[in-house]
């Protein structure tokens, strides 16, 4: 049963990821229309809303949140044994995230504000 809690916290974690590249994506471009780039491309976006001194690390934690993105990817679709993903993993993803969002003016879902599609960047 727990590999059934391991999907839907890679779900969970998923969208999240998604929701924060959809926000980095939006902050950046004026016509909403415009068809965005790929995760890991929306991604690096976080780089730009930080401090010149602050980039590198904010990039590495971009670059962890796309292979978090990945691995949660192939949890959810089954491309890898299920012994390569446990609670410790998902602890692991989670923090991944929240690393994150230090970078971010997007809220954590611990915040009352994260609610998907009605997030606002400022």
């Amino acid at each position: 049963m727990e590999h059934v809690q391991i999907r839907t916290d890679a779900l969970e974690i998923r969208r999240e990821i998604e929701v924060i590249c959809r926000e980095l994506w939006l902050s950046f471009t004026i016509d909403q229309t415009v068809r965005h780039p790929s995760v890991e491309h929306r991604l690096t976006l976080v780089a730009a809303r930080v401090d010149p001194e602050r980039q590198r690390v904010a990039l590495a934690a971009a670059r962890r949140a796309f292979e978090v993105y990945s691995e949660t990817s192939d949890a959810l679709h089954g491309r890898t044994r299920g012994a390569a993903f446990n609670s410790n993993r998902v602890a692991d993803w989670r923090r991944d995230v929240e690393r994150l969002h230090t970078f971010l003016p997007v809220p954590s879902p611990s915040s009352s504000a994260f609610c998907g599609d009605d997030v606002e960047v400022g």
